[in-house]
């Protein structure tokens, strides 16, 4: 009995442990999925038309406020499923370059 009761505690311990440890690495994701997000943009109200370029719609958009995000420092543009079926909004990763001179 008493064995029973040691080998109880030890797994406790060992839970304890593991709980923590998932606890951390939790976080870690958290943060990481967060950072990744960091540079995502989301437009909306955009119609949806057949054959769209969405580069084409990235373009127009930038001209019209008058900012400038070239082509090649985009990851990907897509559009995302919303509540509302019928619109689909915009997103768009870029990337940075970090140069060390």
């Amino acid at each position: 009995m008493e064995e029973n009761v040691s080998e109880i505690n030890h797994i406790k311990d060992k839970l304890t442990i593991t709980r923590v440890d998932f606890d951390r690495v939790h976080h870690e994701i958290l943060l990481k999925e967060q950072w990744s997000r960091l540079n995502n943009i989301e437009i909306k109200g955009v119609p949806i038309k057949t054959g769209e370029n969405l580069f084409q719609i990235h373009e127009a958009l930038c001209k019209a406020i008058g900012f400038d995000v070239p082509k090649s420092q985009i990851d990907y543009i897509a559009r995302v499923p919303t509540h509302n079926l019928k619109d689909k909004l915009i997103h768009k990763r870029r990337f940075h370059c970090n140069r060390s001179r």
